[in-house]
């Protein structure tokens, strides 16, 4: 896969999308940048990429899979990335369903996974997968609008892993090996186990946006979130977003 390492994109994932959508990139492809300058999260949301503090990775795909089954990338990459940082840095994060890696209660990255907007027989034409990594807290601290859920990796540069620069090409060049591996055999690839392992939600209360204070009760094989409701009755959720309730 080719890799390039960038020091300020306006997104990793608006580059590669771009580029596979004009036909210029026709293979597995991977950025990674130290800042972005209009870095993208969820449901249009912008995302907090600010220089030096970052790493900000995205991959190309053309998977021979379903839209729905291309949901999966999202989870894969949360497993692959949240490995990935215990081999390189030495700290274990969990992850909140669906997307979010967390670690000490903060949140330390997001991912966002886009696909094509030409969909064939169900099956999109290509996937962009991008994740953002909080690696040291900025100078200033975070904006107020995320200051009391963001975290990162150190609270300062670490003496012990060497140049912060170097740690970010390990982990990024660690992430990208460890995804690989995992999607080599995707979409039959199971990595439920290891999903399930790393929740963070389990047995946790959470708040369902725009709904009700419910209990988690664990991740089912479709990596869908079991929930209990007060009154006792049960759902799974496969779609959606809950907040940690500390």
């Amino acid at each position: 896969m080719i890799t390039e390492f960038v020091s300020s994109i306006d997104s990793t994932n608006t580059y590669l999308f771009k580029k596979a959508l004009s036909g210029e990139f026709r293979e597995e492809r991977a950025i990674c940048a130290d800042m972005q300058t209009a870095g993208k999260g969820r449901k249009g949301r912008s995302f907090f990429s600010p220089d030096r503090t970052g790493l900000y990775l995205s991959i190309l795909l053309f998977p021979k899979c379903t839209v729905e089954e291309a949901k999966k990338i999202t989870t894969l990459m949360a497993v692959a990335s949240a490995k990935a940082i215990k081999e390189v840095i030495k700290k274990d994060v969990g992850i909140k369903w669906v997307n979010d890696l967390y670690l000490s209660g903060k949140k330390i990255s997001g991912i966002l996974t886009e696909c094509s907007p030409d969909i064939n027989d169900g099956i999109p034409s290509f996937v962009v997968t991008g994740i953002g990594i909080n690696i040291l807290k900025p100078e200033g601290g975070f904006p107020e609008d995320i200051a009391d859920r963001a975290g990162a990796l150190f609270e300062e540069a670490p003496e012990d892993h060497g140049d912060i620069t170097d740690i970010k090409r390990r982990l990024a060049e660690r992430m990208i090996a460890v995804f690989k591996d995992y999607y080599a055999g995707f979409p039959d690839t199971d990595f439920t186990d290891e999903y399930r392992s790393l929740s963070v939600l389990t047995g946790k209360r959470v708040k369902i946006a725009d709904g009700p204070e419910v209990t988690v009760c664990g991740i089912e094989d479709d990596l869908g979130l079991r929930v209990r409701y007060d009154d006792g009755t049960e759902e799974v959720l496969t779609a959606g977003e809950v907040s940690l309730i500390i």
